[in-house]
């Protein structure tokens, strides 16, 4: 699936409970299925796992070795800012060949990497201005600088404003009025927005060249098949169709670190595939674990391997329609909202996998996220005497079935599933249960996997839909296309809910230069979208990757960025 537009700017969709973009070694220590986590003074819950990657001095490992690294499919786009090379696979290789100049941490706070930007300040606000100092070190793999040509020429190609670039999304490049030389010449980038942009961050990363991103054919067309210049610790990118595997290997015009690892070999393989070859010992890194008991059963077979989980980004959710019959009715989701036992989902979820049920009472910012806070207020707790009450006093009564009823028609919902995928079924039958019990008839509907996007979930043909959705360390700018109206930017809203206080918030906090303040006022819009129950929050997903024993500083990562001058294999293993 895809993820992330931009590096970090858009939110994707998933509709099994797949994770992505992680692996590793195990560190231990992850609580069981059914532990509690505690919630600190800052609202952020603790006792969840934020990072697990075996962590290791670089003294502790060996110079050398091969990283065997599961890909989902065997990418033909590679520029990760077109619209078709927007995909797992493509973040899994271009964030070992191409610059990264902003890094995020576990937390989820994003830096500058120092080995592209030496600083990065907003300079004024009025308008946003923000000056990055790049590292004069910096150098494409032909030994050309890195220089503000660059900048400038993908905030040109990715602006919207030629429409000839097929872009992946255009969030906060379209905000920007200029990108020049500051008095530091090339190597000295100032870029003014002509509106604010709150998570300024979150562009030019990943960073391609301007030779390749200087005309539309050269943008959509110049990374088919090829990795025609790199910027990372690792490039030489070479291809075997036959095989389909990707290689790579160190750089000789890195200037930073050096690599410890001398190749990194990826396999596209399918999930079950590269499952089976992690147990086999011929993958050292299952980058692409379902968070499934069948799944994690099967993973932790590998004598010489470990199962890895960490918080990130991802969360799982139902989303509510407000298109058809009571469902337009904000008192009747709201007795749904409550009608449903969000912990039995989760548990449901997470059964025979090692992790803590806690459950997501924020839309835009995870449990370990600054900014994080329970916004659910009385619709969060489950209260099915409450749902009934709400029903009542709403003019509903029951009919001789034991369902709830007005004007001779019954609440009926469709709770539309994926066919095939089993926690799903499992999330649709606990939901009818749990909802017959006060009153609310739910018919299950299962439908074509490949039908379920664009038939159903994107037209509104449902009532409840449970899927994930892959989220990025830019909580706010990411989920505006979620939560907005449909007609004002909100066009991943399928909900059908318009709402113009949440509209007029985000498009607040969005613009605010105060990231203190933008959290402020996120968090109101959270509470507006609970009352009109736009989406029934479950989880924040784990991470569940697998990792031959003995390799280091790679894992379940998280919100953190890998580091892969410093992924390796420990001395004294056989291995790699």
């Amino acid at each position: 699936m895809h993820r992330g537009g931009a590096a970090f700017s858009v939110s994707m969709l998933v509709v099994a409970i797949a994770a992505s973009a992680c692996g590793g070694s195990s560190s231990g220590g992850n609580p069981s299925n059914g532990s509690t986590a505690s919630t600190g003074p800052s609202g952020q819950v603790s006792g969840l796992v934020q990072e697990d990657i075996n962590p290791q001095p670089v003294s502790n490992l060996k110079q050398g070795g091969t990283l065997t690294y599961s890909l989902d499919e065997f990418a033909t786009n590679w520029n990760y800012n077109e619209v078709d090379g927007t995909e797992s696979s493509i973040n899994s290789v271009q964030l070992a060949v191409m610059p990264q100049p902003f890094i995020s941490d576990e937390k989820g706070n994003v830096s500058a990497n120092p080995d592209y930007i030496t600083s990065a300040t907003e300079t004024n606000t009025n308008p946003q201005t923000i000056e990055l100092k790049l590292n004069p070190d910096a150098k494409w793999s032909d030994g050309s600088p890195i220089t503000e040509k660059d900048y400038a020429t993908q905030w040109q190609a990715l602006n919207g404003k030629n429409k000839a670039y097929q872009v992946s999304s255009s969030t906060g490049y379209s905000q920007i009025k200029s990108v020049s030389e500051g008095s530091g010449g090339q190597f000295d980038v100032v870029v003014v927005f002509s509106k604010p942009f709150v998570d300024w961050k979150a562009l030019f990363t990943p960073l391609y060249p301007a030779k390749y991103q200087s005309s539309p054919k050269l943008f959509n067309t110049g990374y088919v098949n090829a990795f025609p210049l790199t910027g990372g610790p690792f490039g030489n990118v070479t291809f075997n169709k036959s095989a389909q595997t990707v290689t790579v290997t160190p750089s000789s015009n890195w200037w930073g670190d050096k690599p410890l690892l001398s190749k990194i070999v990826y396999r596209a393989l399918t999930s079950d595939a590269a499952n089976q070859a992690f147990v086999n010992g011929e993958l050292n890194y299952d980058f692409d674990v379902a968070v499934d008991t069948a799944d994690y059963d099967t993973v932790k077979k590998a004598k010489d391997g470990d199962v890895t989980l960490a918080v990130g980004p991802d969360y799982r959710q139902i989303t509510v329609s407000s298109k058809h019959g009571f469902m337009s009715d904000e008192k009747v989701r709201q007795a749904v909202e409550m009608g449903i036992n969000r912990d039995t989902l989760i548990k449901s979820d997470l059964n025979g996998i090692p992790w803590p049920v806690v459950p997501l009472d924020n839309h835009f910012f995870m449990n370990v996220q600054t900014g994080y806070q329970d916004n659910t207020g009385d619709l969060g707790t489950y209260n099915p005497t409450g749902a009934e009450q709400l029903l009542q006093s709403d003019g509903f009564t029951k009919d001789s079935n034991g369902y709830y009823a007005k004007g001779g028609k019954e609440i009926n919902l469709d709770f539309m599933i994926p066919a095939g995928i089993q926690s799903s079924k499992n999330e649709g039958e606990l939901t009818q249960a749990m909802l017959k019990q006060v009153g609310i008839k739910v018919h299950i509907n299962s439908v074509p996997v490949n039908d379920w996007s664009d038939k159903y979930l994107v037209p509104g043909n449902f009532d409840l839909a449970p899927f994930s959705w892959l989220g990025t360390p830019f909580p706010i700018s990411s989920s505006v296309s979620i939560y907005s109206s449909p007609k004002n930017g909100g066009g991943q809203n399928f909900t059908g809910t318009s709402n113009p206080t949440v509209d007029k918030l985000l498009k607040q906090a969005i613009t605010e230069t105060d990231p203190t303040q933008a959290i402020s006022v996120t968090n109101e819009a959270d509470k507006d979208l609970w009352q009109e129950v736009h989406t029934i929050t479950l989880f924040e997903r784990p991470q569940m990757c697998g990792v031959t024993k003995g390799l280091a500083n790679i894992g379940s990562f998280g919100f953190a960025t890998p580091d892969f001058t410093k992924i390796g294999w420990m001395k004294g293993q056989p291995n790699g």
